[in-house]
Parts: structure tokens; C-alpha cells; sequence
């Protein structure tokens, strides 16, 4: 009766909002990129792909995923962000998806929503940045790159201070918003594609920048001042690409970034680090995306093309499995931040 009651009161939601003129209305899809769901830790994913409309039930089981975001106040609002179909998003815990239609059905590659405003959500798409104010009935530009080519890559807010906003750009501007990105201004160039920004989540003055060739950076007030940490990972090769930067918000300090060389971590804030050992050897694990149980610090997972590996001890032993979907290559992947027996993992159909 729940999953009923479900269906109802998003098709009525899809028919009060205007939604419903997306194309996603064919329900004979039978590619299996789009969004999976675990809710016991990665033993059983289930493809989660419904999509009511006001014509019918249709699915989005052909979308490939770049990223997912989970609204802080709220752990069934889920958004994805995709290869080609524009942002998603999913009031239940991805049992029905929804459409920002008034977005351009192009890439999606970062979304962030506001702490302390479920209804404030910023998505970059291409060289743009973009905001709703009402839960994504509509959007505004609130950022636009003049070089056309540029690529906003990752958009965070600061969790003390909302309006407060980063954007990093493959160029490698570093940009910030001090009014909620009203207006925006550099702060620092990193001459390398910025892979992922990271706000510590003990002390938001800290943060910490992945790049493309020139390695990790960190800052500890708040951007006005940087130290790049190549010197602390020099003994590990393979990491001047740091592709995502996670930290564990169990323990301060604790950060595992994701580099071909592999996953390492630091108990410190940056300033030792070691290798996680992992199945593979050193710079052989092609890691595309990586997530920490956000209540237990020990739980880890990350994915290569096409194999999940978990461990729950902080990296001793690890359990492996295949991506749930043959021939398809995982690309994203969150833990629900209040349980984490569940996770959410985006497939595209083709290689990143």
C-alpha cells in the first residue's frame, strides 16, 4: 500500500508542478545505464528508474549519471546530475524521479542545495551556474564563463555560512560568492582542471582542492592563503591527479582523496599520509568515484568501471562486487547520510 501511496502523490505532484513534458515517457527502455539503489550495504542493488508523468509512467533507466547530491536537511531528497539529460531529482529516495525541465537537457556536473534551504540548489551545466529558489520549478544563470569552452567542474556552500558559495572551473579558477551567488569573484588559479572541492566539515575555514596535475592544495582561511601538499605525498607516485577529496566526518582530520595511484588517507589534515591497501596494485585501480559512510567512518566504497568494492574495517579486508548492470560503467556514488545501509550508484553507457 506505501509503494501505492507513493506513485499517487508523485503523479499528483508531477500534475500541480507542470511537469510532465520531458521525454522520458517511453516505457519500453530497455538499456540499463541510470540509477541503482542498495538498502543493505551493496549485497542487492535494484534499478531505481521510475518516472510518473501526467500522461503515464515512463522511466529514466537510459541516463548516465555524473553525480549525485543529497540534500543536508532532508536524506530522501536526492538530485542527479547526468551525462546529457539535464538534472533529477527524487522527493522518496529515488523511488520516483522528477525533472527540472526548466534546465537545459544538456550535462549536469555538479549540484549542491543550501543547509538552510532545502528549496536553494545550485547546478553547474557546462560554463554556466545555475539556482533555483523554489525547489526547482525555476531557474536562474547566476554564473556564466565567458570562455565558452571553460567547464564549471564542482560547486559547494559553505555549511556555516550559506551564502557563501565555491565554484571551481577546468581552467582552474577557484571562484566565490559572499551573497549567494549573486556575484562572483576569483580567488585563486590553480593552473590545472579542478577535479573536486572539499569544506571541512569540523571547521569550514578549511578547504581542500583536487586538481589535474598540479596534486592537493589547502587552505585554512577560508581561501585567502594556499600551501600545495605535493611535498607530503611525494613518496606515493601517481598523485599529481587527485580526483576526489572525502573526508570523514566521524573523525577531524581524516581525509582519503581518490589518485591513480590509488586511495590515500591522512589522520592529520594533510599533513602524513598513507595508502589504503587495496586488491589492486598501486596505479592499476581506475577509480571513478568514492563515498564514506558518513556515520562510520570504517565503512568505505569505491568503484572502478565495473566493480563495487566495500570494506568495513577502514580498508583491511575488502568485499567486491560486479556493477549491476553488464556492460555498463559506474560513474557516481553516495551513502544516505542518516542510514547507511543505504547507497546510491549512477551507470553511463559509455566510458568516462
Amino acid at each position: 500500500m506505501k509503494k501505492i501511496f507513493i506513485f499517487f502523490a508523485a503523479l499528483a505532484f508531477v500534475g500541480l508542478s507542470g511537469f510532465g513534458c520531458i521525454s522520458f515517457k517511453d516505457t519500453t527502455v530497455t538499456t540499463t545505464s541510470g540509477i541503482y539503489k542498495t538498502t543493505d550495504q551493496g549485497e542487492i542493488w535494484e534499478k531505481k528508474s521510475s518516472f510518473p508523468t501526467a500522461e503515464g509512467v515512463g522511466n529514466v533507466a537510459h541516463v548516465g549519471v555524473n553525480v549525485f547530491a543529497i540534500d543536508p536537511s532532508d536524506h530522501l531528497a536526492i538530485y542527479a546530475g547526468t551525462e546529457s539529460d539535464g538534472l533529477l531529482y527524487s522527493y522518496d529516495g529515488a523511488e520516483a524521479w522528477n525533472s527540472a525541465n526548466e534546465l537545459d537537457a544538456g550535462p549536469i556536473a555538479a549540484v549542491v542545495i543550501d543547509p538552510e534551504d532545502k528549496c536553494v540548489v545550485y547546478a553547474a551545466s557546462r560554463n554556466k551556474i545555475y539556482k533555483t529558489e523554489d525547489c526547482s520549478r525555476t531557474f536562474e544563470q547566476t554564473y556564466y564563463e565567458t570562455r565558452t569552452e571553460t567547464e564549471i567542474t564542482d560547486i559547494e556552500i559553505d555549511w556555516y555560512n550559506h551564502t557563501v558559495v565555491y565554484a571551481a572551473t577546468s581552467e582552474g579558477d577557484l571562484l566565490k560568492s559572499t551573497d549567494a551567488g549573486a556575484s562572483w569573484s576569483p580567488l585563486y588559479r590553480f593552473e590545472g582542471d579542478i577535479y573536486d572541492i572539499l569544506i571541512d566539515p569540523f571547521d569550514s575555514r578549511v578547504l581542500y582542492v583536487g586538481t589535474k596535475r598540479k596534486g592537493l592544495w589547502k587552505t585554512i582561511d577560508n581561501g585567502e592563503n594556499w600551501a600545495q601538499l605535493n611535498q607530503e605525498l611525494k613518496e606515493f607516485k601517481d598523485t599529481k591527479d587527485i580526483y576526489q577529496v572525502v573526508a570523514d566526518k566521524t573523525s577531524e582530520g581524516t581525509i582519503i582523496i581518490a589518485t591513480k595511484y590509488g586511495l590515500l588517507r591522512t589522520y592529520d589534515a594533510g599533513s602524513t599520509w598513507s595508502a589504503i591497501p587495496l586488491l589492486t596494485p598501486p596505479s592499476e585501480a581506475e577509480i571513478q568515484a568514492m563515498a564514506i559512510n558518513p556515520r562510520e567512518g570504517k565503512e568505505i566504497y569505491y568503484v572502478t568501471e565495473s566493480t563495487i568494492y566495500k570494506t568495513l574495517d577502514a580498508g583491511q579486508s575488502w568485499i567486491t562486487k560486479k556493477v549491476p548492470a553488464s556492460g555498463r560503467y559506474a560513474q557516481a556514488l553516495i551513502v544516505d547520510p542518516e542510514n547507511g545501509k543505504v547507497i546510491y550508484l549512477g551507470l553511463t553507457a559509455a566510458k568516462k
